[in-house]
């Protein structure tokens, strides 16, 4: 997977996790109040390794929180997600959700 495919790839599931918000989210806009950042845990990963990918939504604790299961292409999905939702010092809300993939790319994958 290329460092552009994969750009691609957190750009999307970052465009997924805000879909579910009230008012005019977007992909390139979130709502008041609201951030979202996606990553991978590892910096380099290659064929047979396994990565993490992190999806960490802080928003106001009357906005619920979905992550759909992105899919990667030439990775297998090993879980549905873990989501674990806490309060931050301001009183909003960070909801984090990790998920596995064992990966099937010949070349490195780079997190950008």
């Amino acid at each position: 997977m290329t460092a552009r495919r994969l750009a691609f790839v957190l750009s999307f599931v970052a465009g997924l996790a805000l879909a579910g918000m009230p008012a005019a989210a977007s992909a390139q806009q979130a709502p008041d109040g609201v951030t979202a950042v996606v990553r991978f845990t590892e910096s380099n990963a290659t064929i047979g390794d396994r990565a993490t990918l992190v999806v960490r939504i802080e928003h106001p604790d009357s906005i619920v929180v979905t992550v759909p299961l992105p899919e990667i292409a030439d990775a297998e999905v090993l879980n549905d997600g873990e989501t674990i939702t806490s309060t931050l010092p301001d009183g909003r809300q960070a909801t984090e959700t990790t998920f596995l993939y064992q990966l099937f790319n010949l070349g490195p994958i780079e997190s950008g």
